[in-house]
């Protein structure tokens, strides 16, 4: 039984990533800030802040890390508006500061969803509600 702690503190402490994911809708009035996928199967495609939690984090920190990782922002004051299989997104305001990006992402754009769609971008459909949904609860906040 001792062994198996072990292995299992060791495993943790390591920071190996869960298969929870944490997303944010950032906005910017009815801007959002998204994302485009650089390379891999996503390439191209629009993606919001965030990505997977590591198993010694709770789903705030991760979403923290996440976000200073793939933009350089840090974001302090966010919402969880809904959960959709393992991913949970969140929505907040987009912090005043400039946008760093990580080698995972190859451009950003501020843009309202209309606007998305009008530049023909590939967006899943789980984004499309969580914007949705995020700017819905940010217009009653």
């Amino acid at each position: 039984m001792h062994y198996h702690k072990e292995k299992w503190l060791k495993f943790i402490s390591e920071q190996k990533d869960s298969k929870k994911v944490a997303k944010i809708v950032l906005l910017q009035g009815d801007k959002i800030l998204f994302l485009i996928s650089n390379g891999g199967r996503f390439d191209g495609q629009i993606d919001l802040p965030g990505g997977h939690i590591q198993y010694n984090e709770d789903m705030a920190t991760g979403l923290q890390r996440e976000v200073r990782e793939e933009t350089g922002l840090v974001i302090n004051n966010f919402h969880e508006t809904y959960k959709s299989g393992h991913i949970t997104f969140f929505w907040g305001e987009l912090p005043n500061e400039n946008i760093k990006l990580s080698n995972e992402h190859s451009a950003y754009e501020l843009k309202s969803l209309d606007e998305i769609f009008e530049k023909g971008y590939t967006i899943n459909e789980i984004f499309i509600e969580a914007a949705e949904i995020a700017l819905k609860q940010a217009i009653k906040a």
